[in-house]
């Protein structure tokens, strides 16, 4: 029977902040050993609990992406696809050597 290499999985970490959104996400981003994490901004109308949209800002170690107001629903699927597209460079990284470093190995979680 062939045996399979593992996958590494992939982290994602939520965040919720009050001021200084993306340098306490990417604080947590370190701490955490996150992938990636989705940073909402709770003093933008329309972010956070008791609303049916988001607002969110999506940060891996290179790079930093604002999301409009949308859907939780469309936010779940964005941040989705992204994580597939980091996934992706881990399966095939002689594809994406640029991208490869925005992941942590297990054994770099476990530190």
């Amino acid at each position: 029977m062939a045996v399979l290499p593992p996958i590494r999985q992939l982290l994602c970490g939520f965040s919720m902040e009050t001021e200084h959104l993306i340098s306490n996400a990417r604080a947590k981003l370190g701490k955490k050993k996150l992938d990636m994490i989705a940073a909402n901004n709770l003093k933008v109308e329309g972010a956070g609990f008791q609303t049916d949209t988001n607002v969110l800002t999506l940060i891996t170690q290179n790079e930093e992406v604002s999301l409009k107001k949308m859907s939780k629903e469309e936010a779940a699927g964005i941040i989705l696809d992204k994580l597939l597209s980091l996934w992706k460079c881990r399966v095939s990284p002689e594809e994406n050597k640029e991208t490869e470093t925005n992941v942590y190995t297990d054994e770099e979680r476990r530190g």
